[in-house]
């Protein structure tokens, strides 16, 4: 069993964490989120904001990478 949330984060990570930051995959993630919701219940991506995630970073001055050398 999954979530969709899962699904479209862990595709996003796959794809992006070796190059984009945190908070680019979090809105990756969001919009990869929102299509697949759209296809699974055949509905426009803003009918929906259950599953929006929610991403706030307090006192980072920088970006976050998974990869630190960049």
């Amino acid at each position: 069993m999954y979530t969709y949330f899962g699904r479209a984060l862990s595709h996003t990570l796959a794809q992006f964490a070796s190059y984009k930051s945190l908070d680019e995959i979090i809105k990756k993630t969001t919009a990869r989120l929102e299509s697949d919701l759209a296809v699974v219940r055949g509905m426009e991506p803003t009918d929906d904001n259950q599953h929006n995630p929610e991403f706030q970073t307090f006192g980072v001055q920088k970006d976050l990478y998974f990869n630190p050398g960049l």
